[in-house]
């Protein structure tokens, strides 16, 4: 009797640790990027709404207050990759605009950031984020989130070290592993580096996971560069797409 009791409760245990590992291995690919996903329950669409040329302020306060929604962690990341990699040697912020615009299931915010030399625009930053109602599951997520730098003065183009910086920062913002975003920017750096390896007045992908991630319906992450029609370094843009039911 003793012995049976001591088996049953050596399966029990045995049993207890099998459901452990796989409830913690079930968390594990369920958080998988979890700081980039904002989900919550929602009982109504949007409705119609049309805010052009607003500060970022009111912007943000129509997210919060008006449609119930969480403001982008991207914003204030992107924010401060200006702050430091673009407000340089003489650049000078000007002032941020935002537009927002509701339409039934859609919620959507952009925000327009100047940054002049003498006088002379230089460089054009924006972020974009689209919010979508789904209406059986009576809950909302944040569905697509973007950050794109773009250089417009007279050179049109950043230095190649500038670039590479661009590229590194904006690869953490999506949350891209360091050794993924690594080899993605070496490869973009070894393919392109002759000028007459580049497309001109083109926009070609450093990284994207769009395929196996749309198929696996979880996150998808992607880096695009874009080269002048003088084939040089003019921008890029790097977003977030959750593909997650």
């Amino acid at each position: 009797m003793q012995k049976k009791r001591t088996l049953f409760l050596c399966a029990t245990t045995i049993l207890i640790l099998i459901i452990s590992a796989c409830s913690a291995n079930k968390k594990t690919t369920s958080i998988e990027h979890e700081q980039l996903l904002w989900h919550d329950t929602r009982e109504k669409p949007f409705g119609r709404f049309d805010y052009p040329k607003i500060s970022k302020e009111e912007g943000l306060s129509l997210l919060k207050d008006k449609f119930k929604v969480k403001v982008p962690d991207m914003i204030a990341q992107a924010e401060a990759l200006m702050e430091k990699e673009v407000a340089t040697d003489g650049v000078k912020p000007g002032d941020s605009e935002y537009t927002l615009y509701a339409e039934g299931d859609e919620l959507r915010i952009q925000g327009y950031y100047p940054f002049s030399k003498e006088s002379q625009l230089e460089t054009v930053a924006a972020v974009e984020f689209t919010y979508l109602f789904r209406r059986e599951e009576k809950d909302v997520r944040l569905r697509t989130q973007s950050f794109s730098i773009v250089n417009v003065g007279e050179k049109e183009a950043f230095t190649k070290e500038k670039f590479h910086t661009l590229l590194e920062e904006t690869a953490k913002i999506i949350d891209l592993p360091k050794t993924i975003a690594d080899r993605s920017i070496e490869n973009f750096g070894k393919t392109y580096q002759e000028l007459d390896s580049r497309p001109a007045a083109q926009r070609v992908k450093v990284y994207s996971n769009d395929e196996e991630m749309t198929e696996k319906k979880r996150i998808t992450q992607s880096i695009v560069a874009e080269f002048s029609q003088k084939k040089e370094l003019k921008g890029l843009q790097v977003a977030i797409v959750d593909r997650t039911e």
